[in-house]
Order: C-alpha cells, then structure tokens, then sequence
C-alpha cells in the first residue's frame, strides 16, 4: 500500500512537473515573441519618423 501511494504521488508529481514546465515555458515564449513584435513597431514607427 505505501509503494502504490509512492509511485501514484511520484507520478501526480511529475505530471504537475511537466505541466508548470509547459506552462513557464509558454509564458516565456509569449514573452519573448511580444518584445519583438514591440521592437518591429518601434523601429517602423522611427523609420516613418525619419523619412
């Protein structure tokens, strides 16, 4: 009984795991693709400013 609650929790624990791992990982990538869509509009807006 103490082995099955050991594997069922290791198993509850990893899932949860991958899943803030995938979750953080989202966030970052949103993250990441958000500051370039930010730094293409800003270099654009000073383009149009320029010419």
């Amino acid at each position: 009984m103490y082995e099955f609650f050991l594997l069922f929790f290791s198993v509850l624990l990893s899932g949860h795991f991958l899943f803030f791992l995938y979750a953080f990982h989202a966030a970052i990538s949103i993250r990441y693709w958000f500051a370039i869509d930010i730094a293409i509009r800003y270099r654009y807006r000073s383009y149009r400013a320029f010419s």
